[in-house]
Formats: C-alpha cells, sequence, structure tokens
C-alpha cells in the first residue's frame, strides 16, 4: 500500500521483500507502514517497539529505501556496537541487491558501512574477503561477498562469475557519499569522524534526511550512552544546519529556529527502534526499571501510547516534533488483539536475586505454580478435549536455590 510520490517503486520495493522472505506483513509491519506511507511528505518522529522477530527492522528498511528512491538524500543508521551493526549487514545486502539488481531509472541505493573495523582504504583489502565473509543466496545461488584483486567488491558465486557490486563500500578513505545511500555505523565513529571532520561526514550532512537509531533501549538504560547519543544528534543536526545554511546562521536565527527550518526543508525523518522501548516503565528521576539487577519489566497495557522512553532519548528535539511536526507511534499490543497468528501469553514471577530474598518463598511460588499449571491442563483437557499443555519455566542462579528446589520439590 504505497502512495504519493513513490508509487513508481512500489513494485521494485515488494519485490526486494519477497526475496528476504517476507510474503506477506504482519498487522503491526501493516498499520505501521500504512502510517509511514500516508505521512510521506510530513517530517516525523517514528517510534517502533515491538518484540524480536516482530518485523522491526523490515519497516525502516522498507520505508527508508522507498523514500531515497523517490527523494534521493542519505538515511544514517546509528547502532550501540558495531556487532549489532554487523548482525542486519547481511539482510540489508539481500534486500538492496534486489532492489539494485534492475535500478529504475539507473538509480542506485548505495550502503556505506563505516565502523572501527572498516579499512583505511580499498589497497588494504585486494582479495580478501568482506568483513569475515558475509554471503548471499539468491534464486537457488548462494554466492560470498569478497574483494577482487583491484579492492572491489564482487560476488563470487562459486562458479568462475565474479558479479560487481559497485554500491557496498567500506573504506575509510571516501571523499562524497553518491546519493541516494544508507551509511550504517556506530555513534564512536560517528562522534570520531564529526571531530576530525572527515570528508565522509561533511558529505553526510549536507545530504541527510533520515536518521535511524536501531536498538535504541541500549541507549536508554545507559546514561553514558544515552547522553553521549544525546550530544551527538545535536553535533549531527549543527553539521547539517551549517552545510545547509553557511557557518554562522545558528547565531542569527537561534538554533531551535534553525533545526526546525532544517527538518522542514530537508523532510527530515528520526526512527527509533528497540524490541524493548516504548514499553518500559520509567521510574522518577528518568530511571529505566531494566537497570534493577537486569530484571526486565515492561508494561504490556493495551491503549498505551507512551513515549516516555523517545522524550528521555532525544529530550528537546522530541519537544521539537511535538510541537512542529508529526509522531508516530502504534502500540505493537494492540495489532495483535486483531491478528489471526498464534499467540503465545507468558505469565512471569520475578524474585530478587537470593542475597536479598529467602529461598523458601520462591520454592512456595515454584510449588503453587506447579500445582495449578497441572490442575489447569488438566481441566482444559476434560472441557475442551485439547491435547496441548501448560508449561513451567523456572530459571535458577543459585546453587543454593537449586539444591533446595531439587530437594523439596524434585525428592
Amino acid at each position: 500500500k504505497f502512495s504519493g510520490g513513490i508509487g513508481r517503486y512500489s513494485q521494485v520495493v515488494c519485490q526486494a521483500l519477497t526475496s528476504i522472505g517476507v510474503v506477506s506483513l504482519h498487522e503491526y509491519q501493516y498499520k505501521m507502514l500504512t502510517e509511514l506511507f500516508e505521512n510521506f511528505e510530513k517530517p516525523k518522529l517514528v517510534i517502533l517497539s515491538a518484540p524480536t522477530a516482530s518485523g522491526k527492522t523490515e519497516i525502516f528498511m522498507t520505508y527508508l529505501t522507498a523514500k531515497l528512491l523517490a527523494k534521493g538524500g542519505v538515511a544514517v543508521l546509528i547502532y550501540p556496537t558495531k556487532t549489532l551493526a554487523r548482525e542486519q549487514l547481511e539482510r540489508f545486502v539481500r534486500f538492496l541487491y534486489s532492489i539494485n539488481k534492475d535500478p529504475n531509472g539507473g538509480r542506485l541505493v548505495r550502503v556505506y558501512l563505516l565502523d572501527g573495523d572498516s579499512p583505511e582504504s580499498s589497497e588494504e583489502v585486494k582479495g580478501k574477503s568482506f568483513r569475515g565473509g558475509i554471503f548471499i543466496s539468491v534464486g537457488g545461488r548462494r554466492g560470498e561477498i569478497k574483494y577482487n584483486e583491484q579492492g572491489d567488491v564482487v560476488i563470487d558465486w562459486g562458479d568462475g562469475n565474479l558479479e560487481r557490486i559497485e554500491w557496498l563500500r567500506e573504506a575509510k578513505d571516501i571523499v562524497d557519499i553518491e546519493e541516494p545511500a544508507i551509511v550504517i555505523t556506530n555513534h564512536s565513529m560517528l562522534s570520531t569522524h564529526l571531530n576530525k571532520g572527515s570528508a565522509w561526514v561533511r558529505s553526510l550532512a549536507r545530504l541527510l534526511n533520515t536518521i535511524v537509531i536501531d536498538e535504541a533501549h541500549i541507549f536508554i538504560n545507559d546514561k553514558e550512552r544515552n547522553d553521549f547519543l544525546h550530544f551527538l544528534l545535536l553535533r549531527l543536526l549543527i553539521s547539517a544546519i551549517i552545510q545547509q545554511y553557511g557557518a554562522n546562521s545558528t547565531l542569527e536565527k537561534g538554533l531551535e529556529n534553525e533545526i526546525v527550518n532544517l527538518i522542514k526543508e530537508r523532510g527530515l525523518d528520526i526512527v527509533l527502534s528497540s524490541a524493548t522501548l516504548s514499553d518500559r516503565e520509567i521510574l522518577p528521576h528518568d530511571i529505566a526499571t531494566t537497570q534493577l539487577g537486569g530484571i526486565d519489566l515492561y508494561n504490556a497495557s493495551q491503549g498505551s501510547s507512551d513515549h516516555q522512553p523517545a522524550k528521555l532519548l532525544l529530550r528537546w528535539l522530541y519537544e521539537i516534533f511535538e510541537k512542529n511536526f508529526k509522531i508516530l507511534y502504534v502500540p505493537y499490543y494492540e495489532t495483535i488483539g486483531d491478528s489471526k497468528r498464534k499467540k503465545l501469553i507468558v505469565a512471569a514471577v520475578y524474585f530478587p536475586e537470593p542475597r536479598m530474598a529467602a529461598r523458601t518463598p520462591f520454592n512456595e511460588a515454584l510449588a503453587t505454580t506447579l500445582i495449578w499449571t497441572d490442575a489447569i491442563t488438566q481441566g482444559l483437557r476434560r472441557t475442551y478435549g485439547v491435547d496441548y499443555a501448560l508449561h513451567a519455566l523456572a530459571f535458577l542462579d543459585s546453587k543454593a536455590t537449586q539444591m533446595e528446589v531439587f530437594k523439596n520439590i524434585v525428592g
């Protein structure tokens, strides 16, 4: 369901989704993409919050690729670590291989992978594998992405055919980023090259129209990373303002006005994506509950539209979008209510670590859980004739508790 100025690219984007195994959309994906494309021309802050493997990456990957094809410009994907960026790279490469195989009007969506593992130049990687081995499967063929002897990125299909991939680069000696493009990096790398005034960062700032922060909860739950990212975004936007209006522009109209103007003129979107973002309970003093002994608490109440984590991470930038632009958020747990997909509902009981609580209450809770689980299972079988059972799982990180459980329950 595409609208606005991207209709001509809908077929190629849908084909690319099929190439990575997406043949239909989940309810949450459908509603989020519908919101995104219905508000295609409006600058927006997008909050993607859903469990792991619910298709968040496909949502922002589809949207930003369609946007780049239609409007050009550059999107930057900021990850908290290069390892997390590496985990998503293969999926992006497969998706964009399909997009770029038969480019519309010759327009390639380029990918620049820039982090601490990026070589200084292509001279360093001639004849080597790309990132230690990235593989792509297309039409029954499986190929490895590597460098040829000239330092070009190619796909080795294993049949003597080396297919050049001119749209994928990772060397740090890049001078100009060619639009449309996606820059995949991490906050540390981006900050370092902002400090250096590297050519590729200036080029990024000149063309930037989309910022994606993936695994955003990692930034939220770590105060140092949170503060770091907050000021990194400010520096990146100031760099974009300087590229857009000149070095003295922020002194003339005020920084907030210049940021508002930049967002309007660029159609700038900011996307926050996390498996646990909007479901966090935020305690007083802006402390996330995940900081309490590593216990993950969440609020899955239907109808929730809590933007508190976005406020916590973006701070004043959130207020700019709230006042002047659009904020898109679809509660995940509302979408699964109408879904035909099978649902797994898990009730969890958390106990503090053994040093803070007696082991006996844990044993009592475990015994009660086992009794109720068995009783409910027997009742379901007698009443409805179902052939499945409820299950109870206990995770114990104390040897003393394990011994007591074995003694009192297992026998």
